[in-house]
């Protein structure tokens, strides 16, 4: 019989691996007791720079116990290297309802990649009618932003927006 570590190297691997099928990823972590999942989010909380591929396989693994740690992990990517662990930790904290999400989109608005942008705007966009300042930290992005060809997808979001 496995041993829980090695439940969880396997589980760590099932959920490290590039390319596997969404619905085998859910099927195969379900498998697993609450205590392998805990501690797979424990590995992941240390390493250094997990993959956005990984972050955002988390929520297949969460439980109880072990989603303040989920919280942490994807607080402490949006401030990665990484921008597509940005862009995972920002959708994936809008997921979880966290009461700081606002203030990590607002962040995220200095952001130089034009996805975390996105995301950050797509996250605000719904206050924009109650906040004024929320619509003016959005103008501002699309000012600042316009007529740069890496920031398409964000100038495009609002402008259709009527934010530029």
């Amino acid at each position: 019989m496995p041993s829980r570590q090695d439940d969880a190297d396997r589980l760590f691997g099932l959920l490290d691996a590039e390319g596997a099928h969404p619905a085998l990823l859910e099927n195969e972590a379900g498998k697993y007791s609450d205590d392998v999942k805990d501690d797979v989010v424990a590995r992941i909380g240390k390493l250094p720079s997990p993959s956005a591929r990984l972050l955002a396989r988390l929520p297949l693994i969460r439980t109880g116990k072990n989603t303040p740690d989920i919280v942490a992990i994807y607080a402490a990517n949006l401030a990665g290297a990484d921008p597509a662990s940005r862009r995972v930790s920002l959708y994936e904290l809008q997921a979880l309802g966290h009461p700081a999400l606002r203030s990590f989109a607002l962040a995220a608005l200095k952001d130089t990649n034009d996805q975390v942008l996105f995301a950050a705007c797509m996250i605000l966009l719904p206050e924009v009618k109650q906040d004024p300042t929320v619509a003016a930290a959005l103008r501002d992005v699309c000012s600042q932003h316009k007529g740069q060809t890496g920031f398409h997808a964000t100038v495009s979001l609002l402008e259709s927006h009527r934010l530029c």
